[in-house]
């Protein structure tokens, strides 16, 4: 294999990466709004227990709490997710040394 079909290789693998970031990227994107609109929703589930725990229905309060449990998991995905979008960022960073080697 000669220096252009390994550049040529290289530049395959790149934009095979950088595709993927983009779509991590975009994924990201969306359950970091999914969580935020989840975590708005928990906050007024929240008020209207409070309301209704006065009044003696304290299962609501266990469903949102679930919720909130729920919300906090996709968070932690969300930084695994980001965790993962570094890593594959650094990849890149190095297949463009390499290619400018």
């Amino acid at each position: 294999m000669d220096a252009n079909q390994r550049f040529d290789r290289i530049d395959e693998k790149l934009e095979i990466l950088i595709d993927q970031v983009g779509r991590l990227t975009e994924g990201l994107v969306d359950i970091k709004l999914t969580v935020e609109r989840q975590m708005a929703v928990a906050e007024r589930q929240a008020e209207t227990v409070d309301r209704l725990l006065r009044e003696g229905l304290a299962d609501i309060k266990l469903t949102v709490e679930r919720q909130v449990v729920v919300a906090e998991r996709q968070a932690e995905t969300m930084d695994r997710q980001a965790a993962a979008v570094d890593r594959l960022v650094t990849i890149v960073d190095n297949l463009l040394l390499q290619r400018t080697d």
